[in-house]
């Protein structure tokens, strides 16, 4: 049996706001072994996150598309911040899809998150359920 491969857009960047070295690692992993070739940016805190978007020396270009991992709880700046000024944010709105990642459970938080207009929301550990959800976003930018 023939194993199925993800397909996104080679042109859609993915970045993984992460502050914990084992979780990147995972995701990674489990979205080159889904078929995922795309490029993977790796941001540590959620104010490295913010500066990716908003520095004016940062490699942001806002003709590409982008889709955001972003964990909820990171240090300097939470996830939930993180995604309340991208999703105020013209530009950034329509560039970049957000997908939220949680190791709890919480309702309350995932409401809040898609409220905010988080465009999926994942628990980790990383697995198919990630890559999935990748594929369905990158399909509305």
């Amino acid at each position: 049996m023939t194993e199925e491969k993800a397909f996104i857009d080679k042109g859609i960047v993915i970045i993984m706001a992460e502050d914990d070295t084992s979780s990147y690692t995972l995701a990674e992993k489990v979205l080159r072994d889904a078929g995922i070739e795309n490029e993977i940016l790796w941001l540590k805190d959620g104010q490295e996150t913010l500066d990716f978007f908003y520095d004016g020396n940062s490699i942001f270009d806002e003709k590409k598309k982008y889709i955001l991992l972003l964990d909820i709880y990171m240090p300097k700046v939470d996830g939930i911040k993180v995604l309340e000024k991208i999703k105020q944010d013209e530009i950034l709105r329509q560039n970049v899809s957000v997908i939220m990642l949680t190791i709890d459970h919480d309702p309350a938080k995932t409401s809040l998150c898609y409220e905010l207009g988080c465009n999926a929301h994942v628990t980790k550990p990383a697995d198919e359920g990630l890559v999935q959800a990748i594929e369905r976003v990158a399909i509305l930018l």
